[in-house]
């Protein structure tokens, strides 16, 4: 060091704060009393760190850069353009039934939870987190509802969770076919838990018979089976229908992510009209296909009892999203439509529609006396299963305002980006401005913004609408 560098940093020291001085010796303990060494490795650690943030601040600055520059709604969707089923088919058997990508579980980090099942004393607690959930509320009306479906007495471990409400939770735990023996022997003496979570979890064929034979053994222990993403064939299907069939506890079956296949629709239909309680069935993304589907609407047309089953998911209250209908299919589907009184929910995003078929839907629903809900909108999801967006021009847009002027239950109307015009869709939200039911509503153009007084407009009447039926000021925070 030169003798000039070392007079300054002398008369650095001599000028420093106390707790400079106090800071250089923890974290130099083992330098020289004259502290100069500790100056020297302070000075340089601190321009290492400056250096460090200097480059963190350019590194989320180019991420920033990079998130401006991805595809947004409208240049994916304008980049599609309408969709041409003819020209441009999609295969017709539905998305693939892949679980998620995981590792099976070994035995040993199994063990507690397997012993802590088969024990007559579980003991439940208040997780930290429940206890938050109700107090954020603002109205004490909504928290003490909330907060007694969520606040919830637990035992946590690693590979599982135990709840107070009769729920066993293990899902993604990844028991696989290896150990799902030990979890149906750890449930043979326990009669407390109705509800059996085990998403994701691998079982295959063997898992399958082995559940279906508890349920054989004990019919009416559990109501909720939830087996998304297990790997669940046709004849482990058709094994788990007749022992499901037996009980009349069971009133919910998720079966998403399993490769049922289109021959599954005959023993679906069986356990839609022989498991007596059964209130939801899960098919989403079982590689049922058009033609499964078809056969099982078939076999249940000619069924003419009543069902206790009020909701089916087929990634179809009727949620058709990410489905490849075009307008072909869509205008089936209206035809369907056109006596129906009770429908709730109807969502067709991203399902490759233009504007005739959703004409057609629209006007088979016009004063629909129970409407909720409607989607045509776009949906994350066409570009991972390979479907295609909506592309709603300005031929639609007079059976949109008569839809929203004529529907005194609808509440929600989704467009989102459109090919719609920018005098087309001012048009359509001078009618909603008029609504005193809608409480959403959105609706863009791939070409240009509707104008900022429109948009105001809107805003305010579905803040008002909002208001309305939920009393009080409402900022849009407390009601999104």
């Amino acid at each position: 060091m030169s003798e000039s560098s070392s007079s300054t940093t002398r008369r650095y020291i001599e000028t420093a704060p106390l707790s400079h001085l106090e800071l250089w010796g923890l974290l130099y303990p083992g330098d020289s009393d004259s502290n100069i060494a500790q100056v020297i490795n302070y000075e340089r650690d601190i321009l290492l760190v400056r250096k460090a943030i200097q480059a963190q601040q350019k590194a989320e600055e180019q991420a920033r850069a990079e998130a401006r520059h991805r595809p947004e709604w409208k240049q994916r969707v304008l980049r599609q353009g309408p969709w041409d089923g003819v020209k441009g088919p999609l295969p017709l058997t539905g998305a693939p039934a892949l679980p998620m990508s995981v590792t099976i579980s070994d035995e040993e980090r199994l063990a507690a939870f397997f012993n802590h099942l088969s024990s007559r004393s579980i003991r439940f607690r208040v997780s930290r987190a429940s206890r938050r959930l109700g107090p954020t509320l603002r109205d004490p009306a909504i928290t003490q509802s909330f907060a007694s479906h969520t606040t919830v007495s637990k035992w946590l471990n690693p590979k599982g969770i135990l709840n107070e409400d009769g729920r066993m939770d293990l899902c993604k735990m990844v028991l696989g076919p290896p150990n799902i023996s030990h979890l149906m022997i750890g449930l043979e003496g326990n009669n407390f838990f109705r509800h059996f979570l085990l998403g994701n979890n691998m079982i295959g064929p063997v898992g399958a018979r082995l559940i279906s034979d508890f349920v054989l053994a004990h019919p009416d222990r559990m109501e909720t089976w939830y087996l998304a993403g297990n790997r669940i064939d046709l004849a482990g299907f058709e094994r788990l229908v007749s022992a499901w069939t037996t009980s009349t506890s069971i009133t919910n079956i998720w079966l998403k992510r399993n490769p049922l296949a289109p021959k599954a629709s005959t023993a679906l239909c069986e356990s839609i009209t022989q498991t007596l309680n059964l209130r939801t069935l899960d098919l989403d993304q079982t590689e049922l296909g058009d033609g499964g589907v078809a056969h099982l609407f078939s076999l249940l047309a000619n069924h003419h009892s009543p069902t206790s089953l009020r909701h089916i998911y087929l990634n179809a209250s009727v949620y058709l999203s990410a489905n490849p209908m075009a307008d072909t299919g869509a205008s089936v589907l209206a035809e369907g439509l056109a006596g129906n009184k009770s429908l709730l929910r109807l969502t067709l995003a991203s399902c490759g529609l233009e504007s005739e078929a959703p004409k057609s839907i629209l006007q088979a629903l016009k004063g629909h006396p129970r409407l909720i809900t409607m989607h045509m909108d776009q949906s994350f999801a066409p570009e991972d299963l390979g479907m295609r967006y909506d592309y709603l021009g300005d031929d639609v847009v007079d059976s949109v305002k008569a839809q929203v002027s004529s529907c005194e239950t609808l509440r929600m109307i989704e467009l989102g980006t459109t090919g719609m015009t920018q005098s087309a869709l001012e048009s359509i939200s001078e009618e909603v401005v008029k609504s005193e039911t809608l409480v959403v509503f959105s609706a863009k153009s791939v070409y240009n913004k509707v104008s900022t007084r429109i948009k105001l407009s809107v805003n305010e009447r579905i803040k008002e609408n909002v208001r309305q039926p939920y009393g009080g000021s409402l900022d849009e925070d407390s009601w999104v």
